[in-house]
């Protein structure tokens, strides 16, 4: 809640297993379990008898917190502080060691001023397997309220829910090919409407998972002579779960290392300074005839922080000047690409 963000796994957020995600959102805004200090020991007839004489409780999440009475008494000072919430001591995650949707002591546990409890297993916000939840609606008043007084939550802010359609066309590697260096495989797609981003996914090895808002991925982290499988997901705001991703493609790895001599014609290829330290170095080689290239600079992910920005390499001496943007400290991989080949430079930024 300190930093207004919520991260949920996927399977807790459907629409047939969703409990968990509403039950964090509500942490989120301000709510508290209905059992709160009684989370780690719960309710033991066997411990606290049918009358609960503890005026404060405490566990690993709430360490002081008063014992709420039953009829309201003291509802906004003790427990979740929710006075539409009864009093419930953890009673739906003690019976037999496992949770349920019902109290099994009900009407027959008092609070220490001998009133009989009736609680609400099924709030979202307490531990229960109850196949239906709700929030109250003091807690959904609580949740208005702190929503309310968030300053950095941009509340006219509407997301994209355009749901993706079109299905993406594999451009390189194309199936059952080998790209001639391992190290240095480029992976490049069609864009689609509606993505704002796509994923892809590598097998072989191991399992690789890249995130780009770019059409196509450097990847240079490959193992020599491996079988691999790629294929890429459209991405935007409502997820990369269209089910449409374009068709797993297999591709071998070469043996082959990328070197900075893969173009014959070119000669004294240098980088300077490199490390680069102030945002801006020069490319320096020459070159037997004209050409017409492009230069791109990804980081070790396979993400361009430069991208195919269109240089004419002349017959001779060349210079070409590189000005980048802020780019963070690291090492990343400069890649000329020429219809004579590919030049790939490690490059250090400091």
């Amino acid at each position: 809640p300190n930093i207004d963000m919520l991260v949920v796994r996927k399977s807790s957020f459907d629409e047939t297993n969703n409990g968990t995600f509403g039950h964090e959102l509500g942490h989120l805004f301000s709510l508290s379990h209905p059992h709160y200090g009684w989370e780690d020991d719960p309710y033991d007839p066997q411990v606290h008898g049918e009358t609960v004489t503890l005026t404060s409780v405490g566990s690993s999440q709430s360490p002081n917190v008063t014992v709420e009475l039953m009829n309201e008494l003291n509802c906004n000072t003790a427990g979740d502080r929710i006075c539409d919430t009864p009093p419930d001591y953890g009673f739906t995650q003690n019976a037999g060691g496992s949770f349920t949707c019902h109290n099994p002591w009900e009407g027959t546990v008092k609070d220490k001023n001998g009133v009989l409890i009736y609680s609400i297993p099924n709030t979202i916000m307490g531990y229960n397997d109850c196949d239906t939840v709700i929030f109250t609606h003091g807690q959904a008043n609580a949740m208005r309220a702190d929503y309310d007084n968030r300053t950095n939550i941009n509340k006219t802010y509407e997301p994209d829910t355009t749901e993706i359609t079109e299905m993406i066309a594999t451009i390189e590697p194309t199936a059952f090919s080998t790209p001639a260096f391992y190290n240095e495989v480029l992976f490049s797609w069609t864009a689609v409407t509606g993505a704002h981003a796509y994923k892809i996914v590598l097998n072989g090895t191991s399992e690789f998972e890249f995130v780009t808002e770019q059409t196509e991925l450097l990847v240079t982290d490959l193992a020599p002579e491996a079988s691999y499988t790629w294929t890429v997901f459209p991405i935007n705001e409502i997820g990369s779960c269209q089910d449409i991703p374009a068709g797993t493609l297999f591709f071998t790895s070469a043996d082959e290392v990328s070197s900075t001599n893969e173009i014959d014609i070119v000669s004294k290829f240098k980088v300077h300074p490199n490390p680069v330290l102030d945002q801006s170095f020069t490319i320096s080689f020459e070159s037997e005839n004209s050409l017409e290239a492009s230069f791109s600079i990804y980081d070790l992910s396979g993400k361009s922080i430069l991208e195919n920005v269109n240089a004419d390499i002349k017959q001779g001496k060349n210079t070409i000047p590189v000005q980048l943007n802020n780019a963070p400290t690291g090492l990343y991989n400069l890649v000329i690409r020429t219809s004579k080949g590919i030049i790939a430079e490690k490059l250090v930024i400091k």
